[in-house]
């Protein structure tokens, strides 16, 4: 923003200069002519044919310096110069207005070039400088080298009795500053002066503004505004005309917009931006639109951008309303933070599966990411050698080839499931009332307990290989609880304070009770699952182990490179993470059938031609159970848990579709994208079993598992669960609306959510079970005493 300042005010400078001194600006008109012709503007390879150019805009910079005093250095150990101390921690000030201040103030030429000022205790001491005492070959306006020095004379770089440090090449001017501290930016400003004052020279003739009259109007050559840093003219006016009738054909044809000569106002500031867009080059305009070219998106207010505008509660909502005006691809600004909203599957697929190398990490979530987790929760953690280590053990532990050792589990648990629904359809009260503090979900939902419980029980055999829960107040299911709340509530924006201002994370522990109490919840909670990991293997080396999760990465850990710590996490958040997504997707799917009973029914249609009432639902099953596979589907697809994808941070600089997206961009996932499917709103599973579907969606018709390199490491294990507990469920019940005493049916409320930052749940709703077939019960109960104990 400084740089875009102070070249701003060397622009009006120079079309002051260009006002005051017109013989100037036809001297370099002369030299663009001969050069340049007029058919085509002039360019970076026209720059050394174009000294007098060049010199021109050296001129802009000494004769009026942008910052006549350079920023204040401060003199870090005592020092003798020209027979003067300056002790340490003497201010100097580079005066780089030197020669005009040689003619107007006595102190200056008393003292020669180099002045004191001390402070009102007389312990403060002010070094002032010239030019030829801070850099004796840098000078601007220094009279002992340029005695016309408040002349705009673009020759004196070009005449042979200029002194040679002004002529160099290397050495131009002090209006960058001095030494180490010299102003970083150098280069590109000369090369941007360079290109915008050609073009507009080549392009335009710039003259004196008239009054009514016909009187011309002068510009006050020694009258400033003094913002502090940066000194610009007082507000003057000027008139501007194209040079030749070709001009602005010309610039066209360069991706230039059309601008009537006639319709622009009399310069001030406002005309200068007028100026240098019109006359910037094709380079410099590609430049320009590169700091500018971020996809388009709602306007925010100043500093803060848009957060205001972004509900904090279900803000998939109005992502999905702006996508329809702003298209599949929108930006957000965030206090200064440049966030990208991507709305369909086909830009979100291209970015971060297709270039998943820089679109991979996570943006920094203090809180939860680091203090609570120690870095160690596998969904946060940043892209990298721990995250890639953590990734390859889930992959192997969880994926396709570790499915076969999980089958048993997963049935086991879809029939206990299924009995628990069966033993008490109509008390589901008292069940929550033992679990009053182990979920919000149960506390919720009637319906919740058993379901949860069995997801819960899958994921905890299959992680830790423990037996199957049978005491619904087990100690475990509370650790599930704790850790799912404690990281959900963490995830909220807003709730910590250092999530805003990391720096605090510094904060020492004396003074920062948040800090303390998150250090020791993960000290904690890191011996809880070490002493989960602790007794598989114990029970690896004694009597023998079924496999599991654990089980596998204890033989494994040293070819993965994870500390005891390490996998202990890994395990406790694949376990804690798949107990609440898994067990969220099962309450939509229960809603979906008492919503749509024409999808429950067709299943078990399917069901009973397939399987029949003599045994439940097996995975041998699952191809020929086509339209239960698709309900399933169904179920992610119409209501993901997470509408919006955990975000990802671009790692460097990229174009996507003509839009810039710079390093350190925010990428959110839409995942609630209505243009997918035109009846998206409707739960209908026969969408999946036609030919015809839309190009722009996800091979398995969801995203609900993420995308490329970070898509969920345990989406083959919760396909699975879910396709046995769900075809279990529609094998042995019935589920239908729930009645109010006088038997008016309860309609759940579709469309009422609870935003607990990375689960969404449905709101609370009722609903009645029931046996479909009278011998479902002896059935199951039959297949629990074979399986529970084998």
């Amino acid at each position: 923003m400084h740089y875009l300042k102070q070249s701003f005010t060397t622009l009006v400078y120079f079309v002051q200069a260009m006002v005051l001194y017109p013989e100037a600006m036809h001297e370099a008109q002369k030299e663009l002519d001969d050069v340049v012709g007029r058919s085509r503007p002039p360019t970076f390879d026209d720059q050394s044919k174009l000294p007098y150019v060049q010199a021109l805009v050296k001129e802009v910079l000494r004769w009026r310096p942008v910052g006549p005093m350079g920023l204040p250095r401060r003199a870090t150990e005592d020092n003798w110069y020209q027979g003067y101390c300056i002790p340490k921690g003497t201010i100097v000030i580079p005066n780089i207005w030197y020669g005009h201040s040689c003619v107007s103030s006595k102190s200056v030429r008393k003292c020669d070039a180099s002045f004191r000022l001390d402070g009102a205790q007389g312990n403060a001491q002010v070094r002032i400088l010239s030019q030829s005492h801070a850099r004796p070959h840098k000078q601007s306006r220094d009279a002992q080298f340029f005695p016309d020095f408040d002349n705009f004379r673009p020759a004196r770089f070009l005449e042979d009795a200029t002194p040679e440090s002004a002529r160099s090449e290397t050495i131009r001017h002090a209006a960058f500053g001095f030494g180490r501290r010299i102003c970083a930016g150098m280069d590109f400003a000369s090369q941007t002066l360079f290109i915008t004052i050609a073009r507009i020279l080549w392009a335009i003739d710039i003259d004196k503004a008239r009054a009514p009259d016909g009187t011309p109007t002068v510009p006050l050559r020694d009258k400033f505004v003094d913002n502090g840093i940066v000194v610009s003219p007082e507000p003057f006016k000027c008139t501007v005309s194209a040079r030749f009738p070709s001009a602005v054909s010309v610039l066209q044809k360069e991706d230039f917009r059309k601008v009537q000569m006639n319709d622009l106002p009399n310069p001030s500031p406002g005309v200068l931006l007028w100026l240098s867009a019109f006359a910037l080059g094709a380079w410099l305009w590609k430049s320009y639109r590169r700091s500018r070219a971020l996809p388009p998106g709602p306007v925010g207010l100043p500093v803060i951008g848009n957060v205001l505008q972004v509900p904090m509660k279900m803000p998939w909502f109005k992502f999905t309303e702006w996508a329809a005006e702003y298209g599949p691809i929108f930006s957000l600004n965030l206090a200064g933070q440049p966030v990208v909203v991507l709305n369909t599957f086909g830009v979100a697929n291209d970015l971060l599966d297709k270039r998943s190398a820089i679109y991979s990490d996570r943006p920094r979530i203090v809180m939860a990411g680091e203090i609570l987790t120690g870095g160690l929760a596998l969904p946060l953690t940043p892209y990298g050698n721990t995250w890639r280590n953590f990734r390859r053990a889930a992959h192997e532990g969880l994926g396709p080839r570790a499915l076969k050792n999980f089958k048993d589990i997963q049935s086991r648990e879809a029939t206990l499931a299924v009995l628990d629904m069966l033993g008490d359809p109509y008390g589901w009260e008292k069940h929550l009332r033992r679990l009053v503090k182990m979920a919000l979900f149960v506390l919720l939902f009637p319906n919740r307990l058993d379901c949860w419980r069995s997801t819960a029980a899958t994921i905890l055999t299959a992680v830790y290989g423990w037996p199957s829960i049978t005491d619904k107040d087990d100690h475990i299911l509370k650790v599930i609880h704790r850790v799912a709340h404690k990281l959900t509530e963490s995830l909220v924006p807003g709730t910590f304070l250092v999530d805003t201002f990391p720096i605090l994370k510094h904060a020492p522990l004396w003074a920062a009770k948040w800090k303390r109490d998150g250090l020791e919840w993960f000290h904690q909670q890191t011996e809880i699952f070490k002493s989960f990991n602790s007794a598989v293997e114990e029970k690896m080396n004694s009597t023998g182990q079924t496999y599991c999760f654990v089980s596998g990465l204890a033989e494994a850990r040293q070819r993965h490179k994870l500390t005891e710590t390490e996998a202990a996490w890994l395990a406790g958040i694949l376990f804690t993470a798949g107990s609440e997504t898994t067990f969220t997707t099962l309450l939509y799917f229960i809603q979906a059938m008492v919503l749509y009973p024409e999808a429950m029914q067709e299943a078990q249609k399917e069901l009973d031609v397939i399987v029949g009432h003599n045994r439940p639902p097996t995975f041998e099953d699952q191809e020929k159970l086509p339209y239960v596979q698709a309900l399933v589907k169904e179920v992610l697809r119409w209501r993901p848990v997470g509408p919006m994808s955990l975000p990802r941070r671009a790692t460097e600089d990229n174009w996507y579709q003509g839009y810039y997206i710079p390093k350190g961009t925010i990428i959110i996932p839409n995942i609630w994208d209505p243009r997918n499917f035109p009846d998206f709103d409707d739960f209908r599973p026969a969408r999946f079993l036609e030919r015809t579907s839309p190009e722009d969606t996800h091979p398995v018709g969801h995203t609900s598992f993420g995308f490329g390199r970070r898509i969920c490491a345990g989406m083959d294990f919760a396909n699975q669960t879910l396709f046995i507990t769900i075809a279990s469920i529609l094998w042995a019940l019935n589920i239908e609306k729930a009645r109010e005493p006088d038997g008016t049916p309860i309609m759940p409320a579709r469309d009422e959510f609870v935003d607990l930052a990375v689960v969404v749940s449905p709101a609370p709703f009722k609903c009645m079970i029931s046996p479909r077939f009278p011998e479902v019960l002896s059935v199951l109960q039959k297949e629990r005493s074979e399986k529970v104990h084998t």
